[in-house]
């Protein structure tokens, strides 16, 4: 899960308030807390830790010390992208997929983001060019959320967090509110008023740059949706293979793995290709006492049936 928040300042700044910010963000990663402070940057990284436990801390610099980066999230080729750039002459010094993303945009710059499969919203600070970048994956599944005003440019995976670093409070957007209470969600807007708290689209990437003062944002991907399966001759194995080679990257982890198993097709055909690569595989389920509603008799015989 992890969290980060950070900021690039304009202007002098007092030092933010550790213990706050820690404890604010203790509950997206409660196994490591650190933060790098400096002239032009404050960052902070709350670490839950899934891949290269004992080591890839974050925020991590590059070899070359010109790079830092807070990355929430998991990068599912990053084996296989570790490996090319090893066979570059690249070295590392750790196994997860965080070095592997400083790598790629030492190496490709901004044109690494193209090569990136995964969940992942991060921010690199260049030290030299004192210019950000940061990302948000295709389909928005991790949060970025930030703030440009007179002081820098602020921001998090989280918003509660921007407050303290520097960013105002700001009154609640009623009509978002209303969204919420009627859809679970709010489907557009930030959820507040005055001062905007942004939130960075999903397949879009910012580049933020300290000498000029402003934030750029561009879209880098866009889905494209194929009208026809005419030329394709075994739709069924075509869509197993694409499951089984989307499970098993899935499937890459240092600590236990779960799944959540509702008894659907959807749930029951995930856990039933993730065994496969995780033998001690749990499942989980959540149930209802409203009869009718609860699907724990067919979540259980679906486990027993697949030995979870």
């Amino acid at each position: 899960m992890c969290g980060f928040c950070g900021r690039v300042k304009r202007t002098y700044m007092d030092s933010v308030e550790l213990h706050r910010v820690e404890e604010r963000m203790h509950h997206r990663g409660p196994d490591d807390f650190r933060y790098v402070q400096d002239s032009d940057i404050d960052f902070y990284f709350s670490r839950l830790s899934i891949q290269d436990l004992s080591n890839a801390h974050q925020p991590m610099q590059s070899l070359s010390k010109q790079y830092l980066i807070v990355f929430n999230g998991e990068i599912y080729n990053y084996v296989e992208l570790r490996q090319s750039l090893i066979e570059e002459g690249y070295y590392f010094q750790t196994e997860g997929d965080t070095e592997v993303l400083l790598a790629l945009y030492e190496v490709y710059g901004k044109q690494m983001i193209y090569q990136l499969r995964g969940m992942f919203a991060f921010a690199i600070w260049d030290r030299a060019e004192r210019e950000m970048f940061a990302a948000r994956d295709p389909f928005g599944i991790k949060p970025f959320y930030y703030v440009e005003n007179e002081d820098g440019f602020f921001f998090s995976s989280e918003r509660k967090c921007l407050p303290l670093l520097g960013a105002e409070h700001k009154a609640v957007d009623k009509e978002a509110l209303h969204h919420y209470l009627t859809f679970q969600y709010i489907p557009s807007t930030d959820g507040y008023t005055d001062v905007a708290f942004q939130q960075l689209k999903p397949g879009h990437c910012l580049t933020y740059s300290f000498d000029l003062e402003e934030a750029h944002v561009e879209r880098y991907f866009q889905a494209q949706f194929c009208s026809s399966l005419e030329g394709t001759k075994n739709v069924a194995k075509t869509l197993q293979q694409a499951l089984q080679s989307s499970v098993s990257v899935h499937m890459r982890s240092d600590v236990s793995v779960g799944a959540f198993l509702s008894g659907g097709i959807d749930s029951s055909t995930i856990v039933a290709l993730a065994k496969e690569h995780h033998p001690s595989l749990q499942t989980f389920t959540v149930g209802f006492e409203r009869e009718g509603y609860s699907e724990i008799e067919l979540a259980k015989e679906t486990a027993n049936h697949l030995g979870r």
